[in-house]
């Protein structure tokens, strides 16, 4: 009975602790958390030093979710997100920072004509740690999103990275005044920019370049050349002219093999990138793959393996987005490279 105090069976934090264990040991759902906890809640009730009497019912569960604040939920998971990257920002110079959205695809309701979920996510890409969430209310609301999460992070001295959505001044503005940097794809849906940058790649000489290779990978080969050009304040449109300290021309030549023929054929790709401080060729490479990053080290992973696509919780599905996002960054932040092993070795030990 939530009108009195003997009428509380379960301590929050235990439980909300038991849900990301839950996820850690596969579960996928409100039911199967409570199956979980119904399998092994004297184990946890001895460990954890609680008394459960029973396991509470999927309904039970599933109001808590629902009436947990959102907002206090995610600054919970940042403060915990801070200790786990230790001194609470990425370590080592040009430390990068991926802001990208990403939509729970199967979380929309038509019979209340709800579309479905996008939260913006903030991603370090070299401990592979998710750092904090946003839920907005479709892509194109992702632009001011951005701005509030650079602030709101208060991640200083960091370069961030963003796809061409986010190449708009007031982004380069926020980052700036962090102390920090943005670093944006350029592509057509800013004209004059790009035309800039593909003009001046065109007429200059690098002042950067370097090539890597990766061979054999998935019966592809793979070869990236990085150049990087320093404009001066003619070669920019104006407005950008005190946003943009160097371009980048990124070429993809991939060649793949067809498992059928034994053939090979190939493919290429032009890329330009702005970025608002000085890099060299190599971490300018180094920052463009760490973004793409939190597509197969976190998109994929909550996809596949979590089975987030696949949710069909449609009343804040965030705070179960949070629960993957606890489990994620307590797997990475153990050395986990593969979670789909370590979910089923959890499942089998526990």
């Amino acid at each position: 009975d939530p009108r009195r105090p003997q009428g509380t069976r379960y301590p929050l934090a235990h439980l909300l602790l038991f849900s990301v264990l839950a996820v850690l040991a596969g579960a996928t759902s409100y039911r199967g958390i409570v199956t979980f906890l119904a399998v092994h809640r004297d184990r946890l009730g001895h460990v954890y030093g609680v008394r459960l009497r029973r396991a509470p019912a999927v309904n039970t569960l599933r109001n808590l979710f629902l009436v947990l604040d959102p907002q206090a939920l995610e600054a919970a998971f940042r403060r915990h997100a801070r200790q786990l990257l230790g001194g609470g920002r990425p370590d080592g110079p040009h430390a990068a920072v991926a802001l990208d959205g990403k939509t729970l695809r199967r979380s929309f309701d038509r019979p209340h004509d709800r579309a479905a979920a996008h939260v913006l996510g903030a991603f370090a890409a070299a401990a592979a740690l998710i750092l904090g969430h946003q839920g907005v209310p479709d892509v194109p609301a992702e632009v001011e999103a951005v701005r509030a999460m650079i602030r709101d992070l208060g991640l200083r001295g960091v370069i961030v990275t963003v796809d061409a959505l986010h190449s708009v001044k007031k982004s380069f503005a926020s980052a700036a005044r962090t102390g920090g940097a943005l670093l944006a794809r350029v592509k057509a849906n800013q004209p004059g920019l790009h035309k800039a940058a593909v003009a001046l790649c065109a007429r200059r000489a690098p002042v950067d370049e370097g090539l890597t290779t990766d061979r054999n990978r998935r019966s592809r080969h793979e070869e990236r050349r990085v150049e990087v050009f320093a404009p001066t304040p003619a070669d920019l449109p104006p407005g950008w002219r005190e946003h943009i300290a160097a371009v980048a021309r990124v070429t993809r030549r991939t060649w793949h093999r067809n498992a059928g023929t034994g053939l090979w054929w190939r493919r290429e790709e032009v890329a330009y990138y702005a970025c608002q401080v000085r890099l060299d060729a190599s971490t300018f490479g180094r920052l463009v793959r760490g973004h793409w990053g939190v597509e197969n080290r976190s998109h994929h992973v909550r996809d596949r393996i979590l089975r987030e696509d696949d949710s069909r919780i449609r009343t804040k599905p965030g705070v179960f987005a949070r629960l993957r996002s606890f489990a994620l960054n307590l797997l990475r932040a153990n050395g986990v490279t593969n979670v789909s092993e370590a979910l089923y070795t959890h499942a089998l030990s526990l």
